[in-house]
């Protein structure tokens, strides 16, 4: 079983290594950021951000970084390992309680998700999230989908 802490930077040099190929795929086609720097920058940026570890062993960081400094939208993130899609049954009943304390915070979360990963896209609509038909985005213009949820 997962448990669910508050992040520390060591746990970004625990995870960057370990991403799963769909999320190093995003980084890829969003930023052109190495992993380390990617995930750094989420977890730097991130006014919101949490850890999830199983048996002490981080597997996956996840949060939200505002939309700007008077906005009251946020950008919510996830990256992981692929121990936690073997763990996705504790991690899933976990979930709605964090997506919950977000919605506290902001009135509106959006982002992107590659138009590929399938995994990452049905559990964003258990969760309650809306996904908009795919369009190019990022440096090499691949296609993703929007995803937003509101108050």
């Amino acid at each position: 079983m997962v448990t669910i802490r508050e992040s520390r930077i060591t746990d970004v040099y625990a995870l960057h290594s370990k991403l799963r190929s769909a999320d190093l795929k995003e980084i890829r086609a969003c930023s052109q950021e190495s992993p380390l720097v990617a995930l750094r920058r989420c977890y730097k940026s991130s006014e919101l951000c949490w850890t999830v570890c199983l048996k002490g062993e981080v597997i996956g960081m996840f949060g939200a970084v505002s939309g700007g400094l008077i906005s009251t939208k946020g950008v919510p993130w996830f990256l992981g390992s692929d121990k936690v899609m073997a763990e996705r049954r504790s991690w899933v009943k976990n979930s709605k309680k964090y997506l919950s304390i977000m919605l506290k915070e902001y009135t509106v979360l959006t982002n992107y998700v590659s138009a590929d990963n399938r995994a990452s896209k049905i559990w964003l609509k258990w969760m309650g999230f809306t996904l908009y038909d795919a369009e190019p985005f990022g440096f090499y213009k691949e296609l993703f989908n929007r995803f937003e949820i509101r108050r």
